[in-house]
């Protein structure tokens, strides 16, 4: 009997569990149950979705990083290479806009205030940039008391910057009219040097600061002019009819160095603007008080004297980088006497701003070519050479034939050094 009653506890206990797996699975089948199946099984591909596209995004961004990384690098070793090929490519061809100053000289404190207030119109030198960062350098020529050279804050990406920034220099009155007060505008570049977008070159002399204590007035922007110029050029000029204009250039007189040993190898260029013949002197070695007693010969008419004018370029010859200005003299022809000539001494100066310099030389081409073909490398990722990661130890060469120019740059893991 107590078999018997086991035997009917286990088959009522095997009812129960038969009766409880058919309960779960008339469970599962219920719609009630299937949502819950479906939204739990949505839940877990939605994490594994996410979760993938995070690492796809995560690897995404970390490839971009790198690119734009190493299109920066690209960029600053093109632009490089272009500034060695040609310094001027960042800078002159295309100078524009204006600087808006208010000056005042205080008599009795011997003291020039100067209140930088406003640019406009500013012409961007970023390879692709539409816009800059502009900040504004101030210094005067001669610097009597060494005051250095002050600076406005940086302003970011603007072509129009505002600062309202009043800078103090102590000037003596007795040297006021021999004072040039120089401002100049640079794009700040955190990757490498920055560029000279334009300058403003005061003379004082220009300003009666008794009559007129404060002057506030906009000032337009051009080329940088080089103040280290210096030294005299001896030059004869004479005339045989019935239309030989004959040039004597005869020495040249405490030059200014332009080499780390405080000398120079000085040649003349001389030149007649609208007229194709160009002279050039015999480069002088180590000195700056060379003698040449060369004379060239121009054909020039008479009757084209009211408007011809000769342009003689010093220059230090450079075998290894590129050739130095040493200053022009501008001689006009209308105050030749043919019958009498002329002998004496002419003051050098920087003359590349003035018009008559500007608007003749072809240097301001050959730049604007330069800057066109940086774009155009730039733009397009050209060569693939220069637009790739670079590692160890390179060097790149790139000539110019048009311009007659060619270039050498080591790199080291990317980065170029002179």
């Amino acid at each position: 009997m107590g078999s018997n009653q086991s035997q009917s506890t286990i088959q009522h206990q095997e009812q129960e569990n038969a009766d409880d797996i058919e309960r779960g699975i008339t469970a599962m089948k219920h719609p009630q149950h299937e949502k819950l199946q479906k939204h739990d099984e949505l839940q877990r591909l939605a994490h594994i979705y996410t979760t993938r596209n995070y690492l796809h995004k995560h690897r995404n961004n970390v490839l971009d990083y790198d690119r734009i990384e190493c299109t920066k690098e690209n960029m600053i070793l093109v632009k490089q290479i272009f500034k060695q090929l040609d310094p001027t490519v960042m800078k002159c061809t295309n100078i524009e806009g204006d600087l808006l100053l208010s000056m005042k000289y205080d008599t009795s404190r011997e003291t020039l205030m100067i209140k930088v207030i406003r640019a406009r119109d500013l012409t961007p030198r970023q390879i692709r940039g539409a816009t800059a960062d502009p900040y504004v350098k101030l210094k005067l020529f001669p610097d009597h008391h060494s005051q250095g050279i002050k600076e406005t804050r940086v302003t970011k990406r603007t072509l129009n910057p505002v600062y309202h920034e009043i800078f103090s220099f102590d000037l003596p009155k007795d040297v006021v009219s021999t004072t040039k007060l120089a401002v100049q505008i640079w794009d700040h570049d955190i990757l490498s040097n920055d560029d000279f977008i334009g300058e403003s070159l005061i003379e004082l002399k220009n300003y009666d600061f008794q009559l007129q204590p404060i002057t506030t007035a906009w000032f337009p922007l051009q080329n940088e002019t080089d103040l280290s110029i210096t030294g005299t050029l001896n030059i004869a000029l004479g005339y045989r009819f019935p239309q030989t204009l004959l040039v004597t250039v005869i020495s040249g007189h405490q030059l200014a160095p332009r080499d780390i040993n405080n000398s120079a190898d000085p040649f003349v260029k001389i030149m007649i603007p609208g007229i194709s013949t160009i002279h050039q002197t015999q480069v002088k070695k180590n000195t700056l008080n060379p003698v040449w007693n060369e004379t060239f010969e121009f054909t020039v008419p008479f009757e084209e004297f009211p408007y011809r004018y000769i342009v003689f370029n010093t220059v230090d010859h450079d075998t290894i980088g590129d050739n130095d200005s040493m200053g022009q003299i501008i001689i006009d022809l209308g105050n030749l006497d043919p019958d009498i000539g002329y002998y004496g001494d002419f003051e050098l100066a920087d003359l590349k701003n003035t018009d008559r310099l500007r608007s003749k030389w072809s240097q301001k081409a050959i730049a604007q070519e330069f800057k066109e073909a940086l774009v155009a490398h730039s733009q397009f990722t050209m060569p693939d050479l220069l637009f790739k990661r670079h590692t160890g130890n390179k060097v790149v060469s790139l000539t110019c034939r048009k311009a007659g120019a060619s270039t050498r740059m080591k790199l080291l893991d990317g980065i170029p050094i002179r």
